[in-house]
Formats: structure tokens, C-alpha cells, sequence
């Protein structure tokens, strides 16, 4: 069901739930974003959408997973200007996320259409938003607790808040500051850009180092050149390769992630190495050092090539690693 909405600039818009049809509205507004807006929004740097990616952000049960899209032509469907979705991650609590163009930011719409979520999340039995931030912002992590029902959970770099929906219509005062303060800077969601620059995150160095070599399950068959020369590496040093997936909550599923990584194993396996596996959420270089970490590997292959996108994981991965770390670039044939 689709509604009109007015912005406090007195802008006009459509918004409803996002439906198959959708998929070229969505496209068209994935590709108005800016690289920044994207890795925001994405938790890395994310070129173009997959087919796959747009069946996830698109064929939605609007139960579990809800999106509400908004039009800047009531009359026209095919000018998308902003998306927000909610995602169950347990029982009644999910994860929220608003993108908007960045020709319509700064407008309200965001908090338009956070209350919009925050109403179907309600409707859907959703208690709490979970937001997981960067711990060195204590200020307005603090005023954040202020402001009502928030609860701060500490996970080592990260807290995780989990704020508490409002019985009324509307969304809370600590939603709105929240999002404000991530728009501002003042708040800084665990993975962005800015995680990756921020002083104090580097892993411990461990102290004695495992013959295991940590690598990320590769995003598509073209992007598998890291996973080869690890299991070469592996092969020549009779080393361990431990395959971390990577799950960016609002682009993929656990499952499609878990199939990645029971395909890049049976493969390694196959060729005579000894294969562990992992599945992490997040952003793709933290979850890289935490493994490194976990693991005392001795290297990380990490894909080089894409050098030139912002925030590239490989060039984070190289300056805070705990192990030495090997660049992958160029062509590679398998075996």
C-alpha cells in the first residue's frame, strides 16, 4: 500500500513496500549514490549489484525482511530516491538501514522514513533496533543512554545498541539522535570507511604464529585468484587455509555464504590441503584481522585489484595486519 508523504522542505513523495518489479527503480537509485554513500550503506565498497543481490534486496517476505521505497514522481515508479529495511536477526530485534540518494539528502526524508520502518516493524512484532557502532565515540554513545530505553553492549571495538521501539506512532528520540549522529560523523557505524582509518583498532600481534594462512571466500568466480594462490601457498609450505565468509547483512544470506565456503573447501581439499572455515559478518578487512588474530596465521592473501575503489580491504589488511600479508594481482590459472 503506497502513501504520500511530505518532507519539512515541502517536498512530496511516494513510499511502499518494495516489490520484484522493483529491481530496475533500485538499480537506478544504487547507481545515484556516491562511493561513499554506498560503503556506508553496504559496509564496503560495492561497484554494481548482482542478480542475486537484487533478488535478496527485492523478493522480500515483508515479515522478516521489510523495505520501503520512495518515489519522487507519484506518477512515475522509476525514479527511486530512497530505500529503508529492516532485517530479523532474533525474535524482536532487527537491523535497520536507510540509503538515500545523495541528491536528497539533507532533506528529511531519512527520518520520514525511519518512522515508516519503525511503524512496520511494530506491526511485524519487532521490539528493538540493534546497531552496531564504533566504541570510541563514548560521548554519544552516552547521551545515547540519555535519551531512553537504550541498552549499550560492549563487543571489544564495537558496542552494539539496542533501542528499545516506541508503543506510539513514530520513532524514539534515541532512533532519531542516532541517526543523526551517523549522518553528522559523531556516531560512526562499526564498519565504514572511517572504522578503517581510525587510530587504536590494530589487531595484537600474536605471539607465536600457526603454518595457517587466512583468506576471504571469494564474491564470484572471477574474484578467486586470492583462494588459489593460498591453496599453491598452502600446498608448497604444507600450511593450513583457514577460509573466512564474509556476510554483508543487507546484500546476502548466511546460506549463500555457507555454500561459498563448502565450495571453495571440497576444492582445496581435493588438491591435498587441510581446509578450515568460518563465517563472520561485517566488514570484509576487520573480519580478515580478527581471523589472523584468532588463528595466529602466519599470512593473509588479500585481493589487490581493486586498488583504485574506495576503501579497498587489501590496503587496510596490509597497514594493520599482525602477520605479513601477500597482495594477490593479475591473472592466476587454477592449479
Amino acid at each position: 500500500m503506497s502513501r504520500a508523504v511530505s518532507l519539512p522542505d515541502g517536498g512530496r513523495l511516494v513510499i511502499r513496500p518494495i516489490e520484484p518489479e522493483d529491481r530496475l527503480a533500485l538499480v537506478g537509485a544504487f547507481e545515484r549514490l556516491s562511493d561513499e554513500s554506498r560503503y556506508r550503506r553496504f559496509f564496503g565498497p560495492v561497484a554494481q549489484l548482482t542478480e542475486r543481490q537484487l533478488d535478496y534486496l527485492t523478493e522480500v517476505d515483508h515479515r522478516d525482511h521489510e523495505a520501503l521505497i520512495a518515489f519522487a514522481d507519484p506518477e512515475d515508479e522509476r525514479d527511486a530516491v530512497a530505500v529503508a529495511r529492516f532485517v530479523r536477526t532474533e525474535g524482536d530485534v532487527a537491523e535497520p538501514a536507510i540509503a538515500v540518494v545523495d541528491e536528497w539528502q539533507g532533506r528529511g526524508l531519512a527520518s520520514v522514513l525511519l518512522d515508516a520502518l519503525v511503524e512496520r516493524a511494530r506491526e511485524e512484532g519487532i521490539g528493538y533496533f540493534a546497531a552496531p557502532v564504533l566504541a570510541n565515540n563514548t560521548a554519544a554513545i552516552a547521551a545515547l543512554g540519555r535519551l531512553g530505553r537504550t541498552t549499550v553492549t560492549p563487543h571489544g571495538r564495537e558496542v552494539e545498541l539496542l533501542i528499545a521501539l516506541p508503543a506510539e506512532e513514530g520513532a524514539t528520540p534515541p532512533l532519531r539522535y542516532l541517526l543523526r549522529a551517523v549522518a553528522a560523523g559523531t556516531v560512526r557505524p562499526a564498519v565504514t570507511l572511517l572504522q578503517r582509518m581510525a587510530a587504536g583498532l590494530r589487531p595484537a600481534r600474536p605471539m607465536a604464529a600457526r603454518n595457517a594462512i587466512v583468506v576471504a571466500a571469494p564474491t564470484s568466480p572471477e574474484a578467486a585468484l586470492p583462494i588459489r594462490l593460498a591453496g599453491d601457498l598452502a600446498r608448497a609450505s604444507g600450511a593450513e587455509v583457514h577460509v573466512v565468509g564474509v556476510q554483508r547483512l543487507l546484500l546476502e544470506t548466511s546460506e549463500h555464504l555457507q555454500e561459498r565456503l563448502h565450495e571453495c573447501a571440497d576444492e582445496l581439499r581435493g588438491h591435498g590441503v587441510p581446509v578450515t572455515t568460518e563465517l563472520r559478518r561485517g566488514d570484509l578487512a576487520a573480519a580478515l584481522l580478527d581471523a589472523a588474530v584468532a588463528e595466529q596465521a602466519r599470512l593473509i592473501v588479500v585481493d589487490g585489484r581493486s586498488a583504485e575503489r574506495l576503501g579497498s580491504a587489501w590496503n587496510h589488511v596490509a597497514h594493520h595486519a599482525p602477520c605479513d600479508v601477500l597482495v594477490a594481482r593479475g591473472e592466476r590459472k587454477p592449479g
